[in-house]
């Protein structure tokens, strides 16, 4: 029996005679399935949008196509981690591709015509090093907000690779909650510089990268299953956690100093500054945390503007 898998090429067919394959839901999960051609992506927002299936289903349309020379790995910020997302490999792996396996000393899926997909730790930057050298067709970071900051990952950069020239879309894909250590970084670098839904080209080495958000209202299956589950969400007391969990709302979140931002009122487009307005500069050594400096100006009724920002790690 062979049955079409509903996702980015639909000549893509897997062979099997047991359940049903998986099928992305309608949405923005669907959306961020068919952009195999994107190189960079972290798709995410609220909690409950199914994060975890999506990003083992984008590994999967490789799999049947480029067999052995597909081979992905999947990080997460700890070893215990891993747990979650290994339950819900199993749960469509084994359905998805028969006779595949998975050697729990090697912490890796074994796939009949060869394809691989390891599942890995990731606590610091240092262990980025031990990879350097290895090579990847598909590499993905779950909950990559738990992560201090993108160190780590731009290293990883170097290791998708691959020497058969008959994989054109190798890819990283990236899942994502408001909030979370690296939380400012991965919005500078995944939201900010292009709408949600676009596709942003980086002039530094033209690769591309989107954010596609998922909410939890459009997973569908989870509500069907659990109708309460929003109710808990914003019972769990701070507005500021139901805003991020619920909406997926990344200017929102637990811990960040400003509680009140709102970009669209508190950010004001570029504008020339007047040579006649005072400007003065502050420094925060960071003894304990980062070195930072701002730079500020005043006009004449005495509002304040930050007209830039630098960090040093």
């Amino acid at each position: 029996m062979r049955t079409e898998l509903p996702i980015a090429d639909p000549d893509i067919a897997f062979e099997t005679d047991k359940a049903e394959l998986p099928k992305p839901q309608p949405g923005p999960q669907e959306k961020a399935l068919r952009a195999t051609f994107v190189n960079e992506m972290l798709w995410g927002g609220a909690r409950g949008g199914g994060k975890s299936f999506w990003i083992l289903l984008d590994f999967a349309q490789g799999v049947k196509e480029h067999g052995k020379n597909w081979r992905g790995i999947i990080f997460r910020r700890t070893y215990p981690e891993l747990d979650e997302i290994l339950n819900e490999s199993r749960r469509i792996f084994y359905k998805a591709f028969p006779g595949c396996e998975y050697k729990v000393g090697q912490r890796k899926w074994f796939f009949p015509n060869g394809a691989e997909l390891s599942l890995r730790h990731l606590e610091n930057e240092a262990s980025a090093d031990s990879y350097q050298g290895h090579q990847y067709t598909w590499i993905g970071f779950d909950e990559i907000q738990a992560f201090e900051n993108l160190n780590a990952y731009h290293k990883l950069k170097a290791t998708l690779r691959s020497g058969a020239a008959e994989v054109p879309n190798k890819r990283i894909r990236c899942t994502g909650n408001p909030g979370g250590v690296g939380h400012q970084e991965i919005k500078a670098y995944f939201i900010d510089n292009a709408p949600e839904g676009t596709v942003y080209k980086d002039p530094k080495d033209n690769s591309t990268r989107m954010f596609i958000k998922s909410l939890v209202t459009d997973n569908k299956i989870l509500l069907k299953r659990d109708p309460n589950y929003i109710d808990r969400l914003k019972g769990v007391g701070d507005d500021l956690l139901v805003k991020a969990w619920l909406e997926g709302d990344w200017d929102s979140f637990v811990g960040q100093y400003f509680s009140r931002w709102r970009e669209d009122e508190i950010v004001v487009p570029s504008f020339k500054i007047p040579t006649h307005w005072s400007l003065w500069a502050g420094l925060d050594y960071g003894e304990s945390s980062y070195t930072a400096f701002a730079l500020f100006t005043q006009d004449h009724e005495k509002n304040i503007y930050q007209i830039m920002e630098f960090y040093l790690f």
